[in-house]
C-alpha cells in the first residue's frame, strides 16, 4: 500500500496570491519596480488598464481604454512611463504614478502581436536616419515579409526592415528588439508565419542578417535571456525550442528542443539569472523548465483556460521579488507565483 500511495502523483501547487481585475481576459502583465516595493501593470482584452502595488496588494489605479490592450511594457527599469499598444494600432504613454495618458503613436498596418522596445539609446547609422529614442519600439505589419520601427518621441515612422523572400516567409507574427551587449549593434529579431526567425542589424534595413527554420507552424511567441545571446520561442504545436545567437558572425544556431504534451504556446519568458524559463499553453498551463537543457520542473495547473501572458520580476526587482512569476489567462485571473 505504501509503494501504491507513493505513485499517486503530487497535485500541482496553488500560486501564492491571485488578483481578478474587473472584467476581460488578461493579456498583458508587467513587473514594476516602485520606488522600495514592487508593482505589476496589468491589461485586459476589454481594454482595463491598471496598476497593482504588490506589498500590500492593492490596485493604485484603473483607467479604461478606448480599445482591447495588446501589450503593456514600461520603458526602462527606472522611468515612470508605461507603454499601452492597444488593438488598431494605437500605442499610447502613460504615467505609473498618477494614471494619467501622455504621448500616443498611431501604427500604420498593424498585426495583432505585441510591439518590442529597445531599452537604451539607438544609433542606426547614415543610411537610415541617424539615432532613435529609447522609445523607439518594433512593431509587425500586415503585410508580408515586414517590420517597421517607430520613435515615440517624434511619433514618427522611421524605418521598414524587409525580409528577402517576402510572400515565403508570410506575417510576422512576434518581434523582440534590443542592442546587443557586447558589440552595442541594434537588433530585431521576428519570427514568422513559415516557422522561421530572422535577425536584423536595424543599421541596414533592407536584409535581414541570418534566419533559421523551427517550426512547421508559425512562430507565435518569443523571448530571449538577459544578454541577448540566446532566446525560446513556441508555436501552435507541442514543442519549444531554444536557440542561440551570434550577432557578430550573423548566426542563429538551434541549441534543444523541449516535447509538450500538449499543441500550442502563447508565451514564453526566460528569468534574468537565466535559470529557469517557462511557457504559457493553450491548455491553461504553465509550464516550467531548467534553462541551460530544458529540464522539465513544474506543471503549474491552476488557470481554467490560455494563458496569454507570463512575465518573470526580472534581475532588478526588489529583493522580496527576485523570484517571482507573474502570468495573466483569457480566465480573467493573474496568478503570481515564487519559484526556486
Amino acid at each position: 500500500m505504501e509503494g501504491l500511495a507513493s505513485a499517486v502523483p503530487k497535485p500541482s501547487p496553488e500560486p501564492f496570491y491571485t488578483i481578478r481585475p474587473h472584467a476581460g481576459d488578461v493579456t498583458s502583465v508587467e513587473y514594476l519596480d516602485i520606488g522600495t516595493t514592487g508593482g505589476l501593470a496589468s491589461g485586459t482584452g476589454s481594454g482595463q488598464l491598471s496598476v497593482w502595488r504588490l506589498s500590500d496588494k492593492r490596485q493604485m489605479w484603473t483607467q479604461s481604454c478606448p480599445a482591447g490592450i495588446t501589450s503593456v511594457t514600461r520603458l526602462g527599469n527606472t522611468s515612470d512611463s508605461l507603454s499601452v499598444q492597444l488593438k488598431g494600432g494605437v500605442v499610447t504613454l502613460w504615467s505609473i504614478q498618477t494614471g494619467k495618458p501622455g504621448s500616443s503613436v498611431t501604427v500604420e498596418n498593424p498585426s495583432f502581436c505585441r510591439i518590442s522596445h529597445f531599452s537604451s539609446l539607438v544609433t542606426t547609422g547614415q543610411d537610415s536616419g541617424g539615432v532613435f529614442s529609447s522609445e523607439c519600439f518594433a512593431v509587425a505589419d500586415r503585410n508580408y515579409g515586414r517590420v517597421n520601427m517607430y520613435d515615440g518621441k517624434t511619433r514618427k515612422l522611421v524605418q521598414t526592415l524587409s525580409a528577402e523572400n517576402v510572400k515565403s516567409r508570410g506575417m510576422c507574427m512576434c518581434v523582440r528588439a534590443w542592442c546587443d551587449g557586447s558589440t552595442g549593434i541594434p537588433l530585431v529579431l521576428a519570427g514568422f508565419d513559415d516557422g522561421s526567425l530572422l535577425l536584423w542589424d536595424v543599421r541596414r534595413p533592407s536584409a535581414e542578417m541570418t534566419s533559421l527554420k523551427l517550426f512547421p507552424e508559425p512562430v507565435m511567441c518569443l523571448a530571449l535571456d538577459g544578454e541577448g545571446r540566446s532566446g525560446v520561442c513556441g508555436s501552435p504545436g507541442n514543442s519549444l525550442e531554444v536557440f542561440s545567437l551570434s550577432p557578430e558572425k550573423s548566426v542563429i544556431g538551434k541549441r534543444f528542443g523541449v516535447e509538450l504534451k500538449n499543441p500550442g504556446v502563447a508565451d514564453v519568458a526566460v528569468r534574468g539569472d537565466c535559470k529557469i524559463m517557462a511557457s504559457g499553453g493553450w491548455d491553461g498551463r504553465i509550464r516550467v523548465f531548467g534553462w541551460k537543457k530544458g529540464k522539465p520542473l513544474a506543471i503549474l495547473n491552476y488557470h481554467s483556460s490560455v494563458v496569454h501572458c507570463v512575465s518573470f520580476a526580472g534581475r532588478r526587482a526588489v529583493s522580496e521579488d527576485s523570484n517571482l512569476m507573474i502570468c495573466g489567462s483569457k480566465d480573467s485571473r493573474i496568478s503570481l507565483w515564487k519559484l526556486y
